[in-house]
This record gives structure tokens, sequence and C-alpha cells, in this order.
């Protein structure tokens, strides 16, 4: 059995975020797909939204094509 199999969900997810983010998928992309996970309770996918937020900053990225990546709301 693989060390990936014995992970919980979580972080199992998290490796996923990460593989994104390293690919530069656009950070609105990663959000809805967080959004979408039904396998983790709603403080899971806190967490892992905020996970990408904040490694998001590290992540390499793919130049752009012009759009934002993150909406500011007042």
């Amino acid at each position: 059995m693989s060390a990936t199999a014995n992970r919980p969900p979580i972080g199992r997810y998290r490796d996923a975020v990460t593989e994104l983010l390293e690919a530069g998928t656009p950070f609105a992309e990663i959000e809805q797909a967080i959004a979408r996970v039904h396998e983790l309770d709603e403080n899971e996918r806190s967490a892992l939204w905020l996970f990408a937020l904040l490694k998001g900053d590290r992540a390499p990225r793919r130049p752009s094509a012009g759009r934002p990546r993150l909406a500011i709301v007042d």
C-alpha cells in the first residue's frame, strides 16, 4: 500500500492543492475546487483554503493572462 493511500483525506487534498499552485492554477479555480470537496467538513475546507492562500504566496507562478487572481471586496 502506498504512503498516499494511508494519508488522511485532508492530507491528500493538501497535496493536490500544492500541485495546482505549483502548476500556476488561478486561485479562483482552486477556491472553487475546495468548495466542491464534500469529503471534508466545513472546518477542514476552511483550513485547506487558508493553506492554499498562504502557500500561494510562495508558489512559482506562470504569467497570468492579465486577469486578477483575487477580488478585493470592501
